[in-house]
């Protein structure tokens, strides 16, 4: 494990003084790093099935912290500094926090650092909101997903992918016809079509951007049969991967015309799609950022109409 004095120089780009400096023993921290990986969650919630039929609860092993501090009696103006472990907490989730009453000074705050960390996590529950059992547990859930989202909460092992949402599905238009091969058009009605291509800046006025990286599905929506003014999705379009390039680099193929622009667009390889039971009717397409929601396979499965499909990772939405 590298020594977090090399770390803390990786993060810090101002000149401060660190030998008068009020850090936390380096020694401390590495600590942090050791306390958060040994830390293992052991749940029943598996069963499995023996070699003579029989069943047994298998033991299922995760990690449910997301980062690991050091509480420390060091001097700070915490109105006016900025708590020099910030930015490795963004960004590794391990750091510190000065911890440091003063008897003397009426308006010394020893603990605002911390305070405005915990209210960052947990929120602020009124009250009122507190004698609401179901707005309590909105807020809990709310709650995981904000630490979700964050960069230090979602570094995975090495060649490994992580996701808060096995089935995460973005809902999104087609775009418009004018100037684009009706070939293109024909693939998506006959299931055939190999890629989608969205503006970046596009999905940045909804999403934030790692969310493209999780996108297991695209439920596409193209003009519905009977109703001209809105699309319908029929469909559902694995997605093998993801890209960001330039327009001018996606293929007329691949987008239905070609174009010389520079703007950044992310291009999606899809997979065979699968076909909904019932469509889903009534999606507006104008703009198109009205039409993309982001839900789940089995949340979309369940509705007819586009203003019933029930949206996710709230956080994750700019």
């Amino acid at each position: 494990m590298a020594n977090f004095a090399a770390l803390r120089n990786r993060f810090d780009d101002s000149n401060e003084d660190i030998e008068n400096t009020d850090y936390v023993p380096d020694d401390a921290i590495n600590q942090m790093h050791r306390y958060r990986d040994a830390l293992i969650r052991l749940s029943g919630s598996d069963i499995a099935l023996s070699s003579n039929n029989s069943t047994s609860q298998k033991t299922k092993k995760s990690r449910p912290v997301f980062g690991a501090f050091a509480l420390y009696p060091g001097y700070f103006d915490q109105t006016q500094e900025q708590n020099p472990y910030a930015k490795a907490i963004e960004e590794v989730g391990i750091g510190a926090f000065a911890l440091l009453p003063s008897q003397t000074e009426s308006n010394y705050c020893g603990h605002q650092w911390l305070l405005e960390f915990l209210q960052a996590q947990i929120g602020i529950v009124s009250s009122a909101q507190a004698e609401q059992t179901d707005d309590v547990m909105y807020a809990v859930a709310g709650m995981a997903e904000r630490l979700y989202v964050q960069e230090a909460a979602r570094i995975p092992y090495y060649g490994m992918r992580q996701v808060l949402y096995p089935d995460l599905t973005m809902t999104v238009a087609l775009g418009g016809q004018r100037g684009r091969d009706k070939s293109y058009f024909a693939a998506f009605e006959q299931g055939t079509a190999r890629w989608y291509h969205l503006p970046q800046s596009t999905f940045l006025q909804k999403f934030k951007q790692h969310i493209a990286e999780e996108i297991r599905y695209l439920a596409l929506a193209s003009t519905s049969d009977t109703q001209s003014a809105t699309k319908k999705i029929d469909k559902l379009w694995p997605v093998k991967r993801v890209v960001v390039l330039p327009r001018y680099a996606i293929s007329d193929e691949q987008s239905g015309k070609k174009s010389s622009a520079n703007a950044l667009y992310y291009l999606f390889e899809l997979g065979r799609p699968l076909t909904l039971q019932s469509a889903v009717t009534n999606v507006p397409h104008q703009p198109i950022r009205n039409s993309m929601k982001l839900t789940t396979l089995t949340r979309l499965e369940s509705v007819t109409k586009f203003a019933e499909v029930e949206k996710v990772y709230e956080e994750a939405m700019v």
